[in-house]
């Protein structure tokens, strides 16, 4: 059901690979807050003082229009929670933050990510099993605290960085590669903490540089017309 209410923040033609929540006990001690005060002592303070001429007072239809607007209040608090959440994709990750007011959705595509980090910092947190988690890209990160499952979280991004790279090993097998200055910028993902992150190649970029530039479909952007053989001449001697 939740596939289907957080379809609409997809672009088409993506795939939903999972769907992470804050914890609840992150919205709890609010919502008991507001159970306890603006509705238990309200309500019974009215029913102390007032009952039972408040059944047949003109002015009760105050009172229920009070407790009316208090139900909404609380499903706007269950709501808060319930569509703040992260996305994974097939491409990405989405980052959506909702309130009635606004929304405020990120996208982080799966090549711009070069690490992710979860931390528990107390026994609550294993207890409850609520940790914070930090994607890393380049020069920048995305946080989120208190989530739920945070060990689940990492394995997906996880597996699903994995599936990217290999796909995007493929592509680059069979497709373009791109040179800037004679430096190759093709990467590989290597194991990074609890994640990944994306490094250059160790091999040898003169040998590879010169392969590449031969392959169709290649663009380079050096200046550096590559290197031509030259043709042994034969001679035939009489």
């Amino acid at each position: 059901m939740q596939h289907y209410f957080f379809r609409r923040y997809l672009s088409p033609g993506d795939e939903i690979r999972a769907i992470f929540h804050r914890h609840f006990l992150v919205t709890f001690p609010n919502i008991l807050f507001w159970l306890v005060v603006p509705i238990g002592l309200v309500s019974f303070g009215v029913y102390h003082w007032f009952f039972p001429g408040i059944l047949t007072s003109p002015f009760l239809w105050l009172f229920e229009a009070y407790l009316f607007m208090m139900f909404f209040i609380m499903l706007h608090k269950i709501l808060d929670w319930y569509c703040d959440v992260w996305i994974i994709t097939d491409n990405g990750i989405i980052d959506v933050r909702w309130s009635i007011f606004m929304q405020d959705t990120t996208f982080m595509e799966f090549h711009d990510i070069s690490g992710i980090q979860a931390y528990q910092g107390s026994i609550f947190d294993k207890l409850f099993n609520i940790g914070d988690i930090t994607l890393h890209k380049m020069g920048d990160e995305m946080r989120v605290t208190r989530m739920f499952q945070p060990d689940l979280i990492v394995e997906a991004v996880q597996s699903n960085l994995e599936e990217h790279h290999h796909d995007e090993e493929k592509h680059d097998n069979n497709g373009m590669h791109i040179y800037v200055d004679g430096v190759r910028q093709n990467h590989v993902a290597v194991p990074y903490k609890t994640g990944f992150r994306y490094v250059p190649t160790h091999e040898d970029d003169d040998r590879y540089i010169d392969t590449v530039r031969r392959q169709p479909g290649t663009i380079d952007l050096s200046g550096t017309a590559p290197k031509v053989e030259e043709k042994k001449s034969h001679g035939h001697g009489h």
